[in-house]
């Protein structure tokens, strides 16, 4: 699959959150400036489904966390 790697999370962190200049961030993730400011209003028109996966992911990602060190602990 063609096209660029960067996730909407990603845009909306370096050029909000990070304050870096967008044409810098487009550039070094080789998207045009239409794309990163596509990808800017897709966050805001969708937020809250957005804050919602994050969290969802950061619970599987705890979760895991937890079992891998369960795993360790246990004697074989």
């Amino acid at each position: 699959m063609d096209g660029p790697r960067i996730t909407v999370l990603d845009v909306t962190r370096r050029v909000i959150d990070e304050q870096e200049d967008p044409h810098v961030v487009a550039g070094e993730d080789d998207v045009s400036m239409a794309q990163l400011f596509t990808a800017r209003s897709d966050d805001d028109d969708h937020r809250e489904a957005f804050a919602d996966r994050e969290r969802e992911f950061a619970t599987a990602r705890q979760n895991g966390e937890r079992r891998t060190r369960a795993s360790r602990t246990r004697p074989s």
